[in-house]
């Protein structure tokens, strides 16, 4: 282990291999949060101090895999020993040499037996290093990306798209496997990403994205920002005073605004999904596939006490931590039901003597791809081409099958927390394809409305919006 680690982060690293081989233990990739967090319970000898550090060690273990499992496959298929000596060849022989490891791990499932076979000691060196960038001046895996974003704009115009070599490259030098670069390239082109746009959102991707949180009770903002300061936390407040950015060390479930359900923790790109539904007092809303219900919370703000809003979900244990978040943040008029994304839910009367909802959300399960920040494993997630198929059917059937409850005048809103654009766009214009007689999009633009990275220091989502015909 490295001594500028110290003897008591070289035992921490030490354990961090053997945290490692147990994640890494799977037929594919699991999900590292939840995983993680049932692992390190069952650790009664840690402290919060021991928590965060495995915490921070595993995820920055998943960004930085990709780029690991890289330099070791140059050592075996081609002898090259270092990124110095890689970096010492042509451009032609590097964008050559990475073709063939793509290929060699083009799937998941390839992808993921090769990174079970590297040694864990050097995947957890790989992260820590990455992770305190203090303990060295700048990494041989920093100037290798530091070349490649020069070179791209020494040899590309700012409006131009990478050559996909060159993306490619990128993407395994930030810990992104090569197979998600034509989906990118397609991000690149739909939203006229330029240069900078595009060095932005892959850099970002190695950085866990910042706290953000949402005032549940705009009054409650000069209270909520004193407790927080109160505990050495600095809090940035948004355009509309609603959201806030909030960066220290201090946990902010501890505090005593946050257990009184003044505010929630939500991502900014969340945010914008939840307020694109315009939700008003007293109107009926559907958050169809509520999850753990974060934007259910957001809604039931919007509704100030008034009217009702319906969380469905296919998992009935989602629904009941979208009840306890519901009911901590005071609000009562919110009812919980297990929807199969098929058969129509029972709901109240109120409901069908309107003729549906006056405002519907589908934030449809997608590849998690704007979230791959605090998600890191869900790069790894690469999905073969009938998996996909099967995803993005599921995303249009929820959406065509939700629609059928909007009522006449009513909004519908579709909303990913991935940039692909065949999870996004593709699905909104196919649906509007299907309905084009009873639905129309809200506004031009409402059809690619991306939220959040490269413009927001935040994940990146996504929103459509509908608006179903009077008659």
């Amino acid at each position: 282990m490295n001594r500028e680690a110290g003897p008591r982060n070289a035992n921490r690293l030490n354990h961090g291999a053997k945290l490692w081989c147990e994640y890494v233990d799977s037929k594919l990739p699991r999900q590292l949060d939840k995983w993680l967090a049932d692992k390190l319970r069952t650790e009664k000898k840690f402290g919060s101090q021991d928590r965060r550090f495995y915490s921070d060690l595993l995820f920055s273990a998943a960004r930085t895999a990709t780029t690991t499992l890289f330099c070791d496959f140059l050592a075996r298929e081609f002898k090259i020993s270092d990124l110095n000596s890689f970096l010492l060849q042509s451009s032609d022989a590097q964008r050559k040499q990475t073709e063939v490891f793509s290929q060699a791990v083009k799937s998941e499932a390839e992808l993921w037996e090769a990174i079970k076979k590297l040694k864990a000691e050097v995947v957890v060196q790989d992260a820590f290093q990455a992770s305190h960038p203090e303990l060295e001046k700048i990494s041989d895996a920093d100037k290798w990306r530091q070349r490649l974003i020069n070179d791209l704009r020494e040899n590309d115009s700012e409006d131009q798209i990478p050559h996909e070599a060159d993306l490619s490259l990128l993407l395994v030098a930030h810990g992104i496997p090569a197979a998600w670069t034509s989906l990118l390239n397609d991000r690149i082109r739909r939203s006229g990403w330029l240069l900078d746009d595009l060095v932005r959102f892959v850099s970002l991707q190695n950085v866990r994205a910042p706290l953000w949180i949402r005032l549940n009770n705009t009054e409650k903002k000069h209270e909520v920002e004193k407790d927080l300061t109160s505990h050495d936390l600095a809090v940035t407040w948004m355009e509309g005073g609603e959201a806030a950015l909030v960066r220290g060390s201090f946990g902010v479930y501890q505090c005593d605004s946050f257990k009184a359900g003044f505010f929630e923790v939500q991502d900014g790109a969340s945010q914008q999904i939840a307020s694109s539904v315009h939700a008003k007092p007293g109107e009926k809303i559907w958050d169809a596939c509520a999850g753990g219900g974060g934007k259910s919370v957001a809604l039931a703000a919007g509704l100030r006490g008034k009217g009702a809003l319906y969380a469905s979900d296919i998992r009935e244990h989602k629904l009941e931590e979208a009840k306890r978040r519901c009911q901590r943040a005071g609000f009562h008029n919110v009812r919980t039901l297990v929807w199969n994304g098929a058969d129509s839910p029972k709901f109240g009367k109120e409901i069908y003597l309107q003729a549906g909802f006056d405002a519907v959300l589908v934030d449809a399960p997608c590849s998690s791809s704007g979230t791959w920040r605090r998600n890191p494993d869900a790069r790894l997630r690469i999905a073969d081409s009938d998996s996909r198929k099967s995803l993005l059917d599921l995303q249009l059937k929820l959406l065509l099958n939700a629609a059928a409850l909007v009522r006449p005048g009513g909004r519908l809103v579709y909303g990913t927390c991935s940039w692909c654009v065949d999870e996004n766009e593709k699905i909104a214009e196919s649906f509007l394809s299907e309905r084009a007689n009873v639905f129309n999009a809200q506004t031009a633009s409402s059809l690619s409305e991306l939220f959040g990275a490269p413009k927001q220091d935040s994940d990146t989502m996504y929103s459509a919006r509908f608006e179903r015909r009077q008659s």
